[in-house]
Parts: structure tokens; C-alpha cells; sequence
């Protein structure tokens, strides 16, 4: 199945814009590709352009919709190959579990509730698409969970090894790191996967979102949180990897890197030294904010008037609450706990805020993407270096986590081989 080098051929009445009604009746009944007894129409593959588009900061063109939809229409076989394969396992997912999940997806996003469905919406997405999405990731981690149950079972020298490794390695500099994997399974060239993984690259060099591009493209477990790798401490990725990313700089973007499992694309955020007892230490800020909404189309003297607003209002705050409550009495519905978070790990705008600010005052209003914002650290705290039964716990748990995903990528690459696919594009 030749996926990625497929010509989507996108009716001139769809990428012109004509009456969004009509287009959408047509394009629901003209079928993109059939997976087994499952249809995924021209309506589900447009839905899921304009999602990626909005979500990546893609522009939102021809050449580019017709770049990205070979990637997506893949992503699409993925997710219903994957409930599929749930089904048949007698496995659903709670309604519950699928709310919690894109309330999560808000609340990284700093939207309040309810916020998520409306953006979408304003943007001309229909928030299904995201919906379905969330609920084929949830059933596959129930499908690996119940298939790989028995197959997981990490001894204790693989263990004592690991941490073995790890002491030889806990004054090293530690990596953040983020990733972006394609595997090269036998579905579909070597060279077309890289051709993927270039083109994935450039749309980052180009100002795409790496996390959204991540959550959507990636065939790793990290996708769920935007590839994110955390702090990656030598030897706990592959050869390659630790290889290719020994003298990058933070802000690099890495790769594609070859590594047997596929190609790897890594986001080399930042390098640090951890503290003599090996973990990661540093300070932790509970922090709070305060947001008055600006639109984009804002004068500077309208935005210079909300900025005395939100100064005024939050100067008499005394604590996270009250400016939390200062907030919502100016209608803001964005204002409230950020919870407790690594500097490290911030944004440098919101980071030269919050770094020398004094508990329960407030900072200095700034704009940002939501609007006129206002900080408060709430707490200071450093978290106490674990026992190292903590420590070979979280080594036996991430043993345990590259075998689930091992068996993920096999289960999913015999599922697509026994397939029937039928692509009408």
C-alpha cells in the first residue's frame, strides 16, 4: 500500500470555499477509503484536515492540504483499524473517559469549560472528529492492556541493570526532549516514511506546532501529551538518539534520525546538570493567573487600558485566591490555578515573569495569547530527591512502557497487513 505518496485529489468546489451545507452533504456521501466493513468519507478526511490546520498553525492552503492529506487519511485507517480491533475484543470506551480526556486537552490549553467544542466550531470543525479520535486512543490502550498483560513481565536483573546505568549516569547532563515517531513496519517504503519525516520537519521549520503535529502524526505513546519525553538522561534512549542529539542546542530541531524501530524527529527543548543525588531537583512554582480577554484586533490604546485594569484590580491581592477572585469579578473566565509546575519547563516570557517574583504578589501584567495576564506564585517548593526504590520502580515502570509499545506497533502492523483496505482517492 503505496499511503503516503497517494495524489489527494480534492474537488475544486471543496478547496474553494462554496456553500458549506452542500459540501458538506456531498462530501459525506463520497467515500475516501474503505477499512474492512468501516467507511471513512471526504467529510471525515476534510474535518480532520481543518483540525490539524488550526491545531498545528499550518497555513491553511492547497499545496499545504494536499501535502498533509496522505498523512491524515493514514492516521484515519489507523483509528479504525484500532476500534475496529477493540470491538472484537468486546472492549468500549465510557463516555466518561472520553470527557475527562478532552477536558484535559482544555485545560492544557488553558480554555475554560466548554471552550474546546466552541473554538472548534468558530474555526468550521466539527468537534466529532476530535471526539472519535480521543475514543480510538483510548480503546487501543485497553486492546495493548489486555494483549500485552501477559506478555510484560520485567525481571529484576533487567531492573538492577537499569539502575545500574542509571548511577553511571545521574551527574550527566540531562536532555528535554520531545519526539515525533514514524515507524517503518513494511506497510509502506523506507523512503516514503522519510519523505514523511522530512516533510513533518519542514512544516516545524516553517512555524507549525510541534505538539500538534506530534498528537496527530506520532506512532509513539508520547503522542498523547504532545510527544513529550520529559528529562531523558543518557542511555535511556537508543544509540542513535543519545548520538544525534550529544551536541544539540536548545530550541534544535533533530533529525529525521534512523533507529531500527523507524524514523525519530526530536525537539531538543533544553540541557540541564542534575543535582548530585541524581534527580532532577530544582524548584517547583504553584502558580495562579488572572486574564483579562484581548482580542487580536485590539488598539494599542485599548490594550493599554485593559493593562491599567487588570494592574488595578489584581495590586490589592493578597493571595492566589483573591486574585483568582478578582478576576472572576471582572467576568474573566480564563483566570484560576495553573497548578505546580518546573520553570524549567515554562515558556521564557512567562518564565522572566515568575522566576524572582515574590510569593502571593502579583507580577506585572503582560499580553500573551489569551490576553492581559497577570502571575502570582502561590508556593515555592524542592521536591525531595526519591529513594532509589522510587527510583527502580520508575525504571521498571518505563521497561515495562518500551515492551507495550513494542507490542503496539507489531499488533497495529499485522492488523493493517491483514486488512482489507479500499482507497477511492
Amino acid at each position: 500500500m503505496r499511503l503516503f505518496l497517494i495524489a489527494i485529489a480534492f474537488s475544486a468546489a471543496l478547496l474553494s470555499g462554496q456553500d458549506a451545507r452542500q459540501a458538506k452533504a456531498e462530501d459525506v456521501m463520497r467515500i475516501a477509503a474503505v477499512v474492512n466493513d468501516d467507511v471513512i468519507s471526504f467529510y471525515d478526511l476534510e474535518t480532520r484536515i481543518r483540525l490539524v490546520i488550526f491545531s498545528s498553525k499550518l497555513p491553511n492552503d492547497i499545496e499545504t492540504r494536499r501535502r498533509i492529506a496522505p498523512q491524515i487519511l493514514r492516521s484515519l485507517i489507523d483509528e479504525r483499524i484500532k476500534l475496529q480491533e477493540a470491538k472484537r475484543m468486546g472492549i468500549t470506551v465510557d463516555e466518561k473517559d472520553i470527557e475527562a480526556a478532552l477536558a484535559d486537552i482544555e485545560k492544557r490549553n488553558r480554555l475554560p469549560k466548554g471552550g474546546l467544542d466552541e473554538q472548534l466550531r468558530s474555526n468550521g470543525i466539527d468537534p466529532d472528529t476530535l471526539h472519535q479520535q480521543a475514543e480510538a486512543t483510548l480503546a487501543w490502550v485497553s486492546v495493548i492492556r489486555r494483549s500485552a498483560a501477559r506478555k510484560i513481565n520485567v525481571s529484576d536483573d533487567e531492573v538492577e541493570d537499569a539502575f545500574r546505568r542509571h548511577e553511571e549516569n545521574k551527574n550527566k547532563p540531562l536532555a528535554l526532549l520531545s519526539e515525533i515517531f514514524l515507524p517503518v513496519d513494511g506497510a509502506t517504503s523506507e523512503n516514503e516514511i522519510r519523505q514523511v519525516a522530512m516533510r513533518i520537519m519542514q512544516q516545524v521549520a516553517q512555524g507549525a506546532s510541534f505538539t500538534a503535529l506530534a498528537s496527530q502524526f506520532s506512532q509513539s505513546a508520547t503522542a498523547a501529551v504532545g510527544g513529550d519525553l520529559g528529562w531523558v538522561e543518557p542511555g535511556r534512549m537508543s544509540r542513535e538518539i543519545d548520538e544525534a542529539v550529544a551536541n544539540a542546542n536548545p530550541g534544535q530541531l533533530v533529525g529525521p534520525v534512523r533507529t531500527p524501530a523507524g524514523y525519530h524527529i526530536i525537539a531538543f527543548r533544553d540541557r540541564r546538570i542534575p543535582n548530585q543525588d541524581g534527580g532532577e531537583g530544582g524548584e517547583r512554582l504553584t502558580l495562579s493567573q488572572f486574564v483579562l480577554p484581548l482580542g487580536e484586533s485590539a488598539t494599542e490604546e485599548q490594550a493599554a487600558a485593559i493593562t491599567r485594569q487588570a494592574r488595578e484590580a489584581s495590586q490589592s491581592a493578597k493571595s492566589c485566591a483573591e486574585l483568582e477572585a478578582a478576576g472572576k469579578s471582572l467576568g474573566s473566565a480564563l483566570s484560576g490555578s495553573l497548578g505546580t509546575i518546573n520553570p524549567e519547563k515554562l515558556p521564557p516570557q512567562i518564565r522572566a515573569v515568575v522566576e524572582r517574583l515574590p510569593e502571593n504578589t502579583a507580577g506585572e501584567p503582560f499580553r500573551s495569547a489569551a490576553g492581559i495576564t497577570v502571575l502570582m506564585v502561590c508556593e515555592r517548593s524542592t521536591p525531595q530527591a526519591p529513594s532509589d526504590a522510587a527510583v527502580r520502580q520508575r525504571l521498571k515502570n518505563q521497561i515495562a512502557e518500551q515492551r507495550a509499545e513494542m507490542i503496539s506497533r507489531r499488533m497495529l502492523r499485522d492488523l493493517h497487513r491483514n486488512a482489507f483496505l479500499d482507497l477511492r482517492i
